[in-house]
């Protein structure tokens, strides 16, 4: 069964270069640290339910698969890499790589690693909960309408099918458009009086980006980096990273781009809080007047409704989309709490 990997296939071969004196080697997973492009992992084990309780609900919010970078994020990068490239020479060994590097990333579509994720998430979903899909109560799954997003919900269920060895043949029961016009609880576009985080993620850049960009403009003579360059390069870790991961059956393997050799793991720990700020302040709890929050109303509306009853009322007015980017997959019905946030990001603060 073909994946929906969108209209472009790059697979870039990366080379592996030994560390100099620009930074230490890593010492933790960095790919965790990558904030929205981090790959999907499991925060911790997965356990069954405890001997004597039952899952008789399941309900999945799953964000798209690995992708490439956006038009916008793209045009950033590509700026960055040139003013590197621009350079007459480096004085650090692992930048001798751009001499002959090709920036070769599409243009937001799924990277065949996304579509891989997608697929083995829909594997494990029938390995833990298959058992509750019949043919009476079938497999519910609606997604987004970003291109991406509908190829991921379709390679959900593509891993869904096959682990079931064809018993179950899902499909996707509704697209909601994404567009102003639409109330697409699953997209977080609807509101704009919700204003953006541009104050809070401005403010950390200023914070842990300049001496970072200072070091890299010692190791390239003359690239004249700013700490907006230093964002796109650290996020070209992540898209180059997924963009050259290869598959051998349904063993995901992660080669990390030397762009990545030229952070600290601290450095990425401090690009993903950037992240964090993005969305708390952005589509979050700290949105200005409270309407991140409002973003989520739709869809908790639609959860608290298949939570006490067995339908949504779909048709009917629903405000405010999803805070995220996303496809759901639902079966049959289990009560939920979903708790408050307890306090404000300080991080900023400190």
């Amino acid at each position: 069964m073909k994946l929906a990997v969108g209209a472009q296939q790059v697979l870039l071969f990366l080379l592996s270069w030994t560390p100099a004196w620009l930074s230490p080697p890593p010492r933790r997973d960095i790919t965790r640290s990558w904030g929205a492009y981090s790959p999907f992992f499991s925060v911790e084990p997965y356990r069954p339910p405890p001997r004597g309780c039952l899952v008789d609900q399941v309900h999945i919010l799953e964000r798209h698969g690995a992708r490439f970078p956006t038009l916008g994020a793209g045009a950033r990068i590509i700026s960055a890499v040139d003013k590197l490239q621009s350079v007459s020479r480096y004085t650090d060994r692992r930048l001798e790589f751009l001499k002959t590097f090709e920036y070769q990333l599409g243009v937001a579509d799924l990277v065949p690693f996304g579509a891989l994720q997608s697929r083995k998430s829909g594997e494990v979903a029938y390995s833990r909960y298959g058992h509750l899909v019949t043919k009476d109560l079938p497999l519910f799954v609606r997604s987004s309408g970003g291109q991406r997003v509908v190829d991921s919900a379709w390679n959900w269920t593509a891993g869904f099918a096959t682990a079931s060895r064809g018993v179950h043949t899902p499909t996707i029961s509704v697209i909601f458009p994404e567009n102003p016009e639409f109330n697409n609880t699953l997209d977080d576009h609807n509101c704009p009086n919700a204003g953006t985080s541009t104050a809070q993620t401005t403010t950390w850049l200023s914070i842990f980006a300049p001496p970072i960009t200072h070091r890299l403009n010692l190791a390239a003579p003359g690239a004249g980096l700013l700490d907006g360059d230093t964002y796109a390069l650290m996020s070209l870790c992540a898209f180059h990273s997924v963009a050259a991961a290869t598959a051998r059956g349904s063993a995901l393997t992660l080669v990390l781009s030397p762009f990545c050799e030229l952070f600290t793991d601290e450095e990425f720990a401090d690009f993903e809080y950037a992240m964090d700020l993005d969305k708390y302040y952005g589509t979050g709890p700290g949105a200005y007047l409270g309407l991140g929050r409002v973003q989520g109303v739709g869809y908790t509306t639609e959860l608290l409704a298949r939570l006490t009853s067995s339908h949504t009322p779909l048709s009917s007015p629903l405000p405010g989309p999803k805070n995220e980017h996303e496809h759901q997959h639902h079966t049959r019905r289990r009560p939920a709490h979903v708790p408050a946030q307890p306090h404000a990001l300080r991080r900023l603060l400190a």
